[in-house]
């Protein structure tokens, strides 16, 4: 499963949405995506989107 959570204005709530899908899970997701795409978003909101995409995977790939 890909998690659709990442928020960039809400890194703390994004860090919990994930937590919390991989807890209902029970397993670890295979990915992290933007919670609503990149269509809507300028391009440094689409880029400030995916630093805390690969920030939030590279904290979740060492549990």
């Amino acid at each position: 499963m890909i998690a659709g959570v990442v928020a960039e204005d809400y890194p703390e709530e994004t860090r919990e949405a994930l937590r919390l899908t991989v807890e209902a899970l029970g397993a670890p997701v295979a990915g992290v995506a933007a919670a609503c795409g990149y269509g809507r978003r300028t391009e440094e909101a689409a880029a400030a989107n995916l630093g805390l995409a690969a920030r939030l995977a590279r904290e979740w790939s060492v549990r």
